[in-house]
């Protein structure tokens, strides 16, 4: 089983569940997804060898998004097939971009959180990222963040409701 303290430790910033009631925790210092079945068994869904995992979502059809940050690999967003099999579904074109909290829409379509790390100012958005890697800007949200410019980003969480509504914290 999975001890909480494993998870207090090594938790990013999210979990999720499948249709099938499955939850997948994501492990920030491990950047591993860990599966927890309706019966309490818990296993290894998804490990990818990178340094840092940071925000998960998941989709209509049970695939899953993880944003991957930190260390020496390119900040991007996978997409995690239901059979643990991923694949790159975005790497930011802007350098200093980093992706954060992640959630989908009642289309499929998956919202980003980014900003960058190396900008001198507060420079923090909303994007929409569809199936062939294209984005839109949704919002500008640099301005109505708090905070220092030292500290960058802001957004900690994000969850969507089934009118599309964004609600962040």
């Amino acid at each position: 089983t999975l001890h909480p303290s494993v998870i207090q430790s090594h938790l990013g910033r999210g979990f999720v569940s499948d249709s099938s009631g499955n939850l997948f925790v994501i492990l920030l210092s491990q950047a591993s997804v860990k599966k927890i079945e309706p019966n309490g068994t818990v296993t290894t869904f998804w490990t990818g060898g990178y340094t840092h995992g940071s925000y998960i979502a998941i989709d209509n059809n049970d695939s899953l998004y993880v944003s991957l940050r930190g260390g020496s690999q390119p900040y991007k967003i996978i997409k995690i097939n239901t059979s643990g099999v991923e694949s790159d579904y975005w790497v930011p074109s802007v350098s200093g971009d980093a992706p954060g909290p992640l959630c989908v829409n009642s289309k499929g379509v998956l919202i980003c959180a980014v900003s960058n790390y190396l900008s001198s100012v507060k420079n923090t958005k909303l994007i929409e990222i569809n199936n062939n890697g294209e984005t839109y800007l949704l919002r500008d949200i640099s301005s109505i963040l708090g905070g220092t410019i030292t500290n960058n980003y802001n957004i900690s969480s994000m969850t969507i409701d089934t009118e599309d509504n964004i609600y962040m914290t």
